[in-house]
């Protein structure tokens, strides 16, 4: 039987373009107000944050340093439901920063700012759980976008 998810994909959009716009406002409380408490957060360092507070503070840290005046632009690419009330919502993200696309992985990128800014692609995946008829990221992984191709598919 299939499953009209509709009214549920429009709600995980929404989700999205309101962290897009947090993030473009520097704004990290607003950015994890879709986040479970208990949210898994692994960033593209591959570092792992649990819970909402934490992330927060990660974010209002990077805002402040090494994303500030940076924007981003997410677009979803596919929503997958696992069950009505659990989806993976697959993202492509643009950045735009003062970090040199190849220094976006690297620990000591705090030191590579730069004047300039550039362009980085990220392919954020996100668990989302619809909750009391409320959809929120329990998880929430970042991986970013090799600069060249490392294996052909």
């Amino acid at each position: 039987m299939s499953h009209d998810h509709t009214d549920d994909d429009r709600a995980i959009a929404d989700i999205v373009a309101r962290a897009e716009a947090a993030w473009n406002k520097g704004d990290a409380e607003a950015f994890c107000a879709e986040m479970a408490d208990d949210v898994d957060f692994i960033n593209v360092l591959g570092e792992r944050h649990q819970g909402r507070d934490g992330v927060v503070r990660g974010h209002q840290f990077i805002f402040s340093t090494i994303y500030k005046d940076s924007r981003v632009r997410y677009t979803i690419d596919r929503i997958r439901y696992v069950r009505p009330d659990v989806a993976l919502a697959f993202m492509h993200a643009k950045l735009i920063s003062r970090l040199p696309a190849n220094t976006i992985t690297s620990a000591q990128r705090q030191s590579r700012l730069d004047e300039e800014m550039h362009e980085s692609q990220a392919r954020p995946t996100t668990v989302l759980a619809k909750d009391g008829g409320r959809w929120r990221i329990v998880a929430f992984h970042n991986t970013n976008i090799a600069l060249q191709p490392t294996a052909l598919a």
